[in-house]
């Protein structure tokens, strides 16, 4: 068995735990455990020769060994049974020992060398008891030496008793400076254990509180990179949407360039036309037929104007009447909710003012009629109806379009909003209610919210009447 077996080790620590900053106790213990088995194998051995009579010792210093063996034999068992009585089993073991030590001085004069176990003790009681432990056992064992001589004959020379006491002093003297070293030693391996604990701790804590605070850096750097990743991406997208209809502007403008002068030179021609009839007596309804063509060449003359105004995207906003904005509307749409079969109806408060951008809310409304127009024909409802619904109070203009084309797909209707995603199975580009909703939020400062109603798709329009600060300028420079 080596001083390294678990079993070795569990008895020499009584069996007890013990923390790394506890080796100094442990110690304690690991050395009144091995003395006190010496104790026990030593004190029966010597019981056991006195009792034979290989060694005479009398019967009163056997009998004495043997309890000695048989008290330490019990303190082991004592000691294991809990920490705090540490302190108790040796000052019973020193006690023991100075009993046993006394009755070997006393009835074994014979031994010369009896003396000899006081060193012993005086040695124990310095390790297991500490210095002033030691203190005492050195100066009661000194002065029971000196009484014990005036009432005994201890059949030791006053050279030879002299000689031990001074070795006495001496043996206590050098003790009690190495176990003072000792316990110093151990005292300042203590605090700097302890300072460097409290080192560690402190060091630990600001790595955990740097690494959190790198950590938080990273997530925000990473969420300012993809926030502006997004801004970027969203600029691009609505500079790729605003070149379209700059480029569609253009080209209305080319194609109203062409026409406009055919146009002129058609409503001259029923000028004329009028002109000959009236003076040639012709009939009422072919000037009714002359004068319902003019009026419908003017107003594919002004539906050329208000599309070119409608793709030119304005710099500033304007306090307009909601009524304008929707009758433009219905301007647009009319002849496709026409040929659709499909009425378009308008109630509500429309007779309000409110500061908008006019042509980018007629290009979000008439996105949304549009789709709902689709949605009815794709669907072949036999409830062929889109209702705009407004109502106002001091602040904002809410506009409810709702279709009966079935509704949205409830799996995609938080989609939809989302760039170049579509519903539609062809000619969908997925940027229409993609740019509405950067509009209505960026430019005005409103809201856009879809639904599915009773009969179909229903999309909620919350504006202000009057829009904080410049609100385009605010997108661009963002």
């Amino acid at each position: 068995m080596t001083l390294t077996s678990p079993l070795l080790r569990n008895y020499l620590t009584s069996g007890h735990a013990f923390s790394d900053a506890e080796a100094p106790t442990e110690y304690q213990f690991k050395v009144l455990n091995g003395f006190m088995f010496i104790v026990v194998i030593s004190a029966l051995m010597f019981s056991f020769l006195g009792w034979s009579g290989i060694n005479p010792i009398g019967e009163v210093q056997t009998v004495v060994n043997f309890f000695y063996a048989l008290i330490t034999f019990v303190l082991i068992f004592v000691l294991r049974t809990a920490r705090e009585r540490y302190t108790l089993v040796v000052h019973v073991l020193l006690a023991s020992s100075m009993l046993t030590c006394i009755s070997l001085l006393i009835y074994v004069p014979h031994d010369e060398s009896r003396v000899i176990w006081y060193y012993l003790l005086i040695v124990v009681a310095y390790m297991i008891g500490g210095v002033s432990v030691g203190t005492f056992y050195t100066l009661f064992s000194i002065g029971l030496i000196l009484v014990s001589r005036l009432f005994f004959d201890l059949h030791l020379s006053a050279l030879g008793l002299n000689t031990s006491l001074f070795g006495l002093v001496i043996l206590s003297m050098l003790i009690r400076l190495y176990r003072q070293k000792v316990t110093e030693y151990e005292e300042t391996l203590q605090k700097q254990k302890q300072m460097l604990e409290t080192f560690n701790s402190a060091l630990e804590m600001e790595v955990t509180r740097k690494t959190a605070e790198l950590r938080e850096l990273n997530n925000s750097l990473e969420d300012k990179v993809r926030e502006k990743v997004n801004e970027v991406k969203e600029q691009e997208e609505m500079l790729i949407a605003q070149s379209r209809l700059a480029a569609m502007g253009e080209m209305l403008s080319m194609i109203a360039h062409q026409w406009r002068q055919p146009l002129a030179t058609m409503s001259l021609m029923i000028t004329n036309a009028k002109i000959k009839s009236m003076m040639q007596g012709g009939s009422g309804e072919q000037e009714a037929l002359l004068d319902e063509i003019s009026h419908t060449l003017g107003y594919l003359s002004d539906t050329i104007d208000d599309f070119q105004t409608y793709f030119e995207p304005q710099k500033s906003s304007e306090i307009v009447p909601l009524d304008s904005v929707i009758e433009r509307i219905t301007q647009f749409t009319h002849s496709r909710f026409r040929i659709d079969g499909i009425s378009l109806t308008v109630r509500g408060d429309t007779a309000v003012t409110i500061e908008t951008y006019p042509s980018e809310l007629v290009q979000i409304f008439m996105n949304l009629l549009n789709n709902a127009v689709d949605a009815i024909a794709e669907n072949r409802s036999s409830e062929r109806e889109v209702v705009m619904d407004t109502t106002s109070n001091a602040k904002t203009v809410t506009v409810v379009v709702e279709d009966s084309g079935g509704g949205i797909d409830p799996a995609v209707i938080t989609k939809i909003f989302e760039p170049y995603f579509s519903t539609k199975s062809k000619n969908g580009t997925g940027l229409g209610l993609y740019m509405a909703k950067m509009i209505i939020e960026n430019h005005m400062g409103g809201t856009i919210r879809a639904e599915n109603g009773t009969r179909g798709a229903r999309f909620t329009l919350t504006l202000p009447r009057k829009i904080a600060g410049n609100g385009r300028q605010r997108a661009e420079k963002a």
